[in-house]
């Protein structure tokens, strides 16, 4: 099970606020690794044809489900439980689960390369 370091996390390993001195600084990069793997997630889910994304997505994959070095590590980063997000993406690789990508400005976000 995923030791927390901090006390902003509660039992189940998930960060839920800043603490009590309102550490801006590390609520930022908090919310920073957690773009990272909603990326990563957004990455995993696509299901079109063009070459650079196709490898998005396998590297997406990989990276959730088989990585035992870094994504632990930006889990951590993020404040959140590693193996709660595995067990969400296997699930989602099992068509259980749907992945929500938060639109911008009514548009969904589109990936530049």
């Amino acid at each position: 099970m995923h030791q927390s370091v901090d006390s902003d996390f509660d039992s189940s390993g998930y960060a839920y606020a800043p603490n009590a001195t309102g550490d801006s600084n590390r609520t930022r990069e908090r919310a920073l690794w957690c773009a990272v793997i909603e990326q990563a997630f957004v990455d995993m889910g696509w299901d079109g044809k063009a070459k650079a994304r196709v490898w998005d997505r396998d590297e997406a994959r990989r990276f959730i489900l088989r990585d035992r070095e870094m994504f632990p590590q930006v889990c951590e980063f993020a404040g959140i439980n590693p193996e709660l997000i595995r067990k969400a993406a296997k699930q989602m690789e099992d068509g259980i689960l749907a992945v929500y990508v938060r639109p911008q400005n009514g548009q969904l976000p589109r990936r530049t390369s």
